[in-house]
């Protein structure tokens, strides 16, 4: 795998044209694909030095923010903080602090998946993007629709909601951050003479494909906000939200649980009147309660401590195990598997041993002991050998001089597989 640098968007697209190439800057995103044993491309577009793609700019009656401005930027950015309270919320809860140092607004938009889509969708955002035919601006729900592919987003372009508003953001997910959304959900109700004057609901983040809801919106406009039917909101946002099941979660939980967030955030099923922006936190009393203290670097003196290793993890800089580098150590790579399930009929190794370069390729029968690991009992194995049964499933292993040698050996692995069904139930699953 190459890494292209392009020196402006013209030159990118055209690397981009040249095919199997993807567009990278931060890299998180990519970095979980191949951490599921999903394909790489044989040339990478290293976006991140072109100039004019960084910043928080006013623009208008909005912000303007740069396609390759980081997570954490924002995040710590005081009008982001003042203007934009709800995308302010979305990026508290949106992977983990070293992630957020490297990740940028452009690619958590342009792969579709990202925890900010419904926030974005909610404060009616617009997408700058460039493409071989010109640049064009589009509402993101609008650009979210087309098809992906062949243009470089340039930035994201927010207004400023009025002060009438109320908003609410909920991320469902296995923890508040660091993980992918099980299903997000925001929303954003703008009130004038005691009704509501617009309003704009959304889902998405993970498996979930980002969206307004229209349906759900109409129901509120024009309403007096005292008199509305928030059983019918709920009802609506449930039947009209699509979402997937998975292993984990089914499409009806999702559905249910994010027309619960958004009814419960924007005020439904409540007796007495919320503030507007209702979802931002509370202030702190002035004085802790009894029999408590209040513990900062400002009033804790010599009790604060600061982890050594803390900074640099936040920074994204600390040189972890694995990225230690000694003279003469070999880099090792593991092939996956990229389809669900199914059977091995062969595995080739011979093209990968002939590499120069290349010290060890080891499958299955390789392996002098068992060939299984478990933290109980050991039936899981370390190297496929008869079935693949997820993709990622590890088939071989690779040790070489390099990673440049250790992912072309990886390539020249020719595995040869009888597709099965994919079993999804666990019942049928346990059937012999």
């Amino acid at each position: 795998m190459q890494v292209l640098r392009p020196a402006s968007i013209a030159d990118a697209l055209a690397m981009l044209a040249g095919g199997d190439a993807r567009l990278v800057a931060g890299g998180t995103a990519l970095q979980l694909e191949w951490a599921k044993g999903l394909p790489k491309p044989r040339s990478l577009v290293d976006i991140g030095q072109i100039g004019g793609l960084k910043g928080i700019t006013l623009a208008g009656n909005g912000l303007r923010i740069g396609a390759l401005t980081t997570l954490g930027a924002l995040e710590r950015d005081a009008t982001v903080r003042e203007e934009l309270p709800l995308l302010a919320a979305a990026l508290r809860a949106t992977a983990g602090p070293a992630v957020r140092n490297l990740a940028t607004a452009g690619g958590n938009v342009a792969g579709r998946t990202g925890c900010l889509l419904p926030a974005l969708l909610a404060l009616d955002a617009r997408v700058e993007s460039s493409s071989v035919v010109g640049r064009r601006t589009l509402p993101l729900s609008e650009w979210l629709r087309q098809e992906p592919g062949g243009e470089i987003i340039e930035a994201i372009t927010v207004p400023v909601p009025d002060a009438h508003v109320r908003w609410t953001h909920r991320k469902i997910g296995l923890r508040a951050a660091f993980t992918p959304s099980v299903i997000g959900a925001a929303g954003m109700i703008e009130i004038v003479d005691g009704r509501v004057a617009a309003a704009r609901l959304a889902v998405g983040g993970g498996m979930v494909t980002p969206a307004r809801l229209g349906g759900a919106e109409a129901l509120l406009v024009g309403q007096p906000f005292p008199g509305v039917d928030w059983n019918a909101l709920r009802a609506a946002i449930e039947g009209e939200i699509v979402a997937p099941d998975d292993a984990f979660r089914s499409a009806r939980y999702r559905r249910k649980v994010a027309a619960n967030a958004l009814v419960h955030g924007l005020g439904g099923g409540k007796t007495d009147a919320q503030p507007s922006r209702p979802s931002t936190p509370a202030a702190r009393p002035a004085t802790p309660p009894a029999g408590e203290i209040r513990l900062t670097r400002s009033t804790a003196g010599e009790r604060w401590h600061i982890r050594p290793d803390g900074p640099a993890k936040i920074e994204g800089k600390l040189r972890y195990l694995t990225d230690h580098r000694q003279p003469g150590m070999l880099v090792g790579r593991i092939l996956r598997a990229a389809i669900p399930h199914a059977r091995i009929l062969a595995i080739d190794t011979s093209a990968a041993d002939a590499l120069p370069g290349v010290a060890a390729v080891v499958t299955y029968r390789d392996i002098a002991g068992s060939n299984a690991f478990g933290i109980v009992v050991q039936d899981q194995p370390a190297l496929c050998f008869d079935k693949v049964r997820y993709v990622g499933d590890a088939v071989a292993a690779v040790a070489a001089v390099d990673a440049e040698t250790a992912e072309r050996a990886l390539g020249l692995i020719q595995v040869r597989y009888a597709p099965l069904p994919v079993v999804s139930d666990p019942e049928q699953a346990l059937s012999p």
